[in-house]
């Protein structure tokens, strides 16, 4: 059986993630926001977006994707030629004059009305609201665009991020759901087919691959836990030659307790011991908080600058 690391390795390891996905996020935000300008493309072609982007790339083969477009991008010689070209798209894909090849509002994609501030943005803001923020510009952009909602999630992984650094487990666990919550019920049903339309575009420079890039809102930590499974004391063998198991008639019906620690199944998978994993993560905290640079903060949607 592989033994569960120990709460400061898990610890390190949600610090890593609440930094990566405050950073994709903060990075998003800029992105879709307003043109790019020389600052942001440096941001998202340096190093610590890379690593942010290695941390959800374990087990997410979009960001597998996304990782290598960064580095095929950062290689190419000419950095004045792409932040033109992606101000260029950035016009075209979220400005016009032309029509939209893709709405960036969310309420839209629920109705299939072609208009803004429907019953759905209500709703986003009922969200930003739960959480004591609102937009800067409240009524004269609509809540549901998806600069503001990154900019949401942004802000909420760097509260939790303060959250876990005191030590304040309610809030962290408050916050942590919250971030999960809007994620299931605004930003997951509509931005895959917000890319697809970002996809039929003329051209591909940078905006269609971030908005397939989406940071997941699980805070799991990916380690491999044992499964609970059923004692003997409620089961017993069908026969001597079978390994399956049978209700005792006779044994009332209770909540399953955990086995005795040798009756759990052993996992194959190899999990690296609690001082290797502690370390190889508080090194990619340092080299994340360390430069986390311009994308460390979302200033269109701040709770100290409501209204």
């Amino acid at each position: 059986m592989s033994a569960p690391t120990d709460p400061a390795g898990e610890s390190v390891a949600l610090e890593a993630l609440l930094l990566a996905r405050a950073r994709l996020y903060a990075l998003f935000h800029k992105l879709f926001g307003a043109a790019p300008d020389a600052a942001a493309i440096e941001a998202l072609l340096g190093e610590a977006t890379a690593d942010a982007v290695d941390e959800y790339a374990e087990d997410d083969e979009t960001m597998r994707g996304f990782g290598r477009f960064l580095s095929e991008l950062a290689a190419v010689e000419g950095r004045a030629a792409l932040l033109e070209a992606a101000r260029d798209e950035y016009v075209r894909l979220l400005v016009g004059p032309g029509a939209l090849p893709a709405i960036p509002w969310e309420a839209p994609y629920r109705t299939g009305e072609p208009t803004v501030f429907q019953e759905g943005t209500l709703a986003v803001r009922a969200a930003y609201r739960a959480r004591g923020v609102q937009p800067k510009k409240l009524q004269r952009v609509p809540d549901d665009h998806v600069a503001l909602e990154c900019a949401f999630m942004a802000l909420e992984a760097r509260r939790s991020l303060a959250q876990l650094i005191a030590c304040d487990v309610r809030a962290l666990a408050a916050g942590l759901r919250a971030q999960q919550s809007f994620a299931v019920e605004h930003m997951a049903g509509w931005l895959g087919e917000y890319a697809k339309g970002l996809r039929r575009s003329a051209t591909a420079v940078l905006y269609p691959q971030a908005a397939e890039a989406r940071p997941r809102s699980s805070p799991s930590t990916r380690r491999s836990w044992p499964k609970r499974r059923c004692g003997p004391r409620r089961f017993r063998r069908r026969a001597k030659s079978s390994k399956r198991w049978e209700r005792s008639p006779d044994r009332p019906r209770r909540r399953c307790s955990p086995p005795p620690r040798r009756l759990w199944r052993r996992s194959s998978r190899r999990v690296p011991s609690a001082s290797r994993t502690t370390s190889w993560r508080r090194a990619r905290v340092e080299a994340l908080s360390g430069r986390v640079g311009a994308a460390g903060r979302s200033p269109r949607l701040d709770p100290s600058e409501d209204g």
